[in-house]
């Protein structure tokens, strides 16, 4: 019967050769992260879902705002700590697992799925490098995140990544609308019982102000 890291060293063999060659390095068993624009910084996963099912997601960190994580904020200081600022999941434009997702089989005298996890890699790594190529510097960030949100999602609505709402004050505040920032940070916290005075999210709104308009 196939195990996890049978599933592993093939997804390793398949993605890993691929994202390598555009500068990407493996950091967990199912992430790879590029610095090549640091502060930004590329990720793409493998999550798992219900029904022995794996599929990917990408998504990009901006380096600037504090991750959110059991009810704390922390710093995005090195591609071990870094979260997606803005979260790419395929399924959730389809509301359906897509069909070039992996589907590990776990009976007995299955084989690990080596075509799936290779239409999987040929599928979705190139749709991942053409929307990391969007983002060149926090002003095309903005400007893609703002596209993204807007988009009508099928399976969770784009606020439901909890990150998403926490950045959205961060990109108010880098387009100069305060008002904006300040509203969207105070829905956030609210919502999740985080602290509007924690001393990392201060300290990351105060350098907003050397990166926004006119810095």
């Amino acid at each position: 019967m196939p195990t996890v890291a049978d599933f592993d060293t093939a997804l390793a063999a398949e993605f890993g050769p691929r994202l390598a060659e555009h500068g990407f390095l493996q950091t967990t068993r199912r992430t790879w992260v590029r610095e090549t624009k640091l502060p930004i910084r590329e990720i793409l996963a493998i999550q798992a879902l219900k029904g022995a099912t794996y599929s990917p997601l990408w998504g990009v960190s901006i380096g600037l705002a504090p991750s959110f994580r059991g009810g704390k904020f922390r710093k995005q200081t090195s591609s071990k700590n870094a979260v997606m600022d803005l979260r790419i999941d395929p399924i959730d434009e389809t509301g359906n697992v897509p069909r070039e997702a992996i589907q590990f089989l776990t009976g007995y005298t299955d084989p690990v799925p080596i075509r799936a996890i290779r239409e999987c890699a040929d599928t979705f790594v190139p749709r991942a490098l053409a929307d990391f190529a969007r983002v060149t510097d926090l002003p095309s960030f903005c400007a893609f995140f703002r596209a993204r949100s807007r988009l009508v999602y099928r399976r969770f609505g784009f606020l439901n990544v909890i990150q998403h709402g926490l950045v959205m004050a961060f990109v108010a505040a880098l387009e100069g609308d305060h008002a904006a920032s300040s509203a969207a940070l105070r829905d956030f916290c609210e919502r999740f019982d985080a602290d509007p005075d924690d001393p990392v999210l201060r300290a990351a709104l105060a350098r907003v102000g050397d990166s926004g308009p006119g810095a």
